[in-house]
């Protein structure tokens, strides 16, 4: 592009923005404007504050403002200072805040000046009375304080001990206001506060009859007969109380005038008189009773009641607890128609009390307890034994309802307790707890323990509740049964001999003996309860011959034995077989050596 069509490119643009200007209202010339010096400052220095358009200046100030722009000047004087007028280049302008408009450099001057300052002369009259307090600082007195007209100071007056503030004086007008708001004037002044001594009253209190109460005083017990000062207006609060248990506190009497609070509150006016009255407490009867005779124990204050009437001194508190007897529960006092279902329970006397214990019967069950056997049972500490003669034996035993009722068995071997049974509930032989709720059987049975002696005539073996005993004619054993059982019996008979019968001898608790036969085999025999011993023998015959017959009934040795091993344990079984196998292994053993040199041989 050539020079000469750069240039024109150029002054195109220039026009066209000129030409832009022009149509948005922009002129060349605004952006010319004229500025202007404003210098503000005052007359006093720290007599106040300068704010200009509403912002606080540092003085002396000095700033452009444009042509035709509005400032706001507000002058705010110090303590002890007054704003008097601006001084705007040698015009006076009282506004304050002053709106000026800027056309011309200015120089501007917030003209003060110092407030008059006054004395006020403080004291007190009489001397010592009190002291005051200016804006809550105590003052030394007498005080001369230095003030701005118009200042607002308060004034507190403050007795000392036995005066009082009666007024405050400035020599024209008296003040009763305490603390007391006071405008400086435009002068000197002198405020005096007026006390004046408060009067002394004596005090005195005691009490009738002598040495029966106290008397408490604002808390404190005093010593009486008691007098002290108080100054006039002060309030005392008195209290009486009686010491003595057989009186009570009745009235005060102040300077012949009746007063039943108690504590009082007086204040002091005068001389004052004050006598606390007590009088004897009352005496009231309690009668004590209880529904139905013989149901329980009442006991009042700890003792047994014995007798109905009883005295109390009104105000003293009772105690009562009633006690019930077997078959009855306690159920309530009836105090003067007043119900308490408390027991213990404490009742205050104040006045005549008719007082019932009202007891209730319980429900009566009856147990009936029965004894099979010999042995004796307790039940809640009371033993009950069985009948000797007949082996059993019944009792009725009456219980009330709640009752716990303890069962317990007193056997001793050869005693033993085989069973209990309760409303046909089988139990464990112990002891047992109730509580009944309705009628109910116990049944005890108590069992003894038979010695049974066993023995054979002839050649044979007895199995005796499932144990083989082979014995010699010359020979027996012993066991054990248990009366009310059954014991099973069975004989093994040798190659050699038959069975032939049972020959059971019976000794019992009385001495008596009896003899039984019996045949079958196998057979069972029932043990009665009076039994005390049993003699069993096997009777077998010896036959000529010997026989191989084997039967089910009567069978040979062989059948003895194989009896004998089917009775065993499988675990005997085992150790019998494995002792059998390491008896034969040692014998092999021991035989080795000698087989082993005829085998070389």
């Amino acid at each position: 592009m050539s020079k000469k069509m750069r240039v024109q490119r150029l002054s195109l643009g220039l026009i066209l923005l000129l030409t832009l200007g022009i149509i948005l209202g922009f002129s060349p010339i605004a952006f010319a404007q004229t500025l202007y010096t404003v210098s503000v400052d005052i007359n006093i220095a720290g007599a106040g504050t300068i704010f200009l358009n509403g912002t606080e200046i540092s003085l002396p100030y000095s700033g452009q403002f444009e042509e035709n722009s509005t400032i706001v000047l507000e002058a705010s004087p110090n303590y002890g200072y007054q704003f008097e007028y601006w001084d705007v280049g040698g015009t006076i302008y009282y506004d304050n805040p002053l709106s000026l408009t800027v056309s011309s450099n200015l120089t501007i001057t917030a003209v003060f000046s110092e407030l008059p300052k006054y004395y006020i002369s403080v004291d007190v009259s009489p001397s010592g009375a009190g002291k005051i307090l200016l804006d809550g600082t105590e003052l030394v007195l007498p005080c001369t304080v230095e003030a701005y007209e118009g200042d607002v100071l308060t004034l507190e007056a403050v007795p000392n001990e036995g005066y009082r503030f009666l007024y405050w004086s400035d020599g024209t007008n008296n003040y009763t206001d305490n603390p007391l708001s006071f405008t400086v004037p435009a002068s000197n002044i002198t405020l005096v506060a007026y006390f004046e001594p408060i009067p002394v009253y004596v005090v005195s209190v005691d009490v009738t009859p002598s040495g029966v109460g106290k008397v408490l005083i604002d808390g404190v017990e005093v010593s009486l007969p008691y007098t002290a000062e108080y100054y006039e207006g002060t309030q005392i609060t008195i209290e009486g109380i009686a010491v003595d248990p057989l009186y009570k506190f009745d009235h005060w009497e102040v300077d012949g005038q009746i007063f039943y609070d108690n504590p009082l509150s007086l204040t002091v006016s005068s001389n004052t008189t004050v006598l606390c009255v007590f009088v004897e407490k009352p005496q009231y009867t309690v009668s004590i009773l209880m529904n139905i005779e013989g149901a329980g124990t009442i006991y009042l204050n700890g003792q047994e009641v014995t007798f109905e009437g009883y005295l109390f001194r009104e105000g003293e508190v009772i105690t009562l607890e009633a006690t019930p007897n077997r078959g009855y529960k306690f159920s309530f006092w009836d105090v003067n128609g007043t119900i308490y279902y408390d027991n213990p329970v404490n009742i205050t006397v104040t006045e005549d009390l008719s007082i019932v214990c009202n007891f209730e019967a319980l429900p009566e069950y009856y147990i009936t307890l029965k004894i099979y056997g010999m042995g004796d049972v307790n039940v809640n500490g009371i033993t009950y034994s069985g009948d000797p003669e007949t082996l059993y034996k019944e009792y009725q035993i009456k219980f009330y309802e709640g009752e716990k009722v303890t069962i317990e068995p007193e056997v001793y071997v050869p005693l033993f307790v085989d069973k209990i049974v309760i409303d046909g509930v089988e139990y464990e032989p112990f002891s047992v707890i109730l509580s009944p709720t309705a009628n109910s059987t116990v049944e005890i049975y108590v069992g003894k323990l038979v010695l049974v002696e066993l023995n054979v005539e002839g050649e044979g073996c007895i199995e005796y509740d499932g144990i083989l005993e082979c014995l010699f004619p010359t020979s027996y054993s012993e066991a054990v049964g248990y009366q009310g059982k059954s014991i099973s019996l069975k004989s093994y008979h040798t190659e050699n001999s038959t069975f032939s019968h049972w020959e059971i001898t019976i000794y019992d608790y009385l001495g008596n003996e009896e003899t039984l036969t019996l045949t079958d085999n196998p057979t069972t025999f029932d043990l009665s309860m009076k039994y005390d011993k049993v003699i069993v023998k096997a009777v077998f015959i010896t036959t000529e011959t010997a026989t191989t017959e084997t039967t089910t009934s009567e069978q040979g040795l062989l059948d003895k034995v194989q009896s004998w091993w089917g009775g065993l344990s499988t675990t005997y079984r085992i150790l019998i077989v494995s002792g059998g196998l390491l008896f034969i292994l040692i014998i092999l053993l021991s035989l080795a050596p000698s087989l082993e040199r005829r085998r070389r041989r």
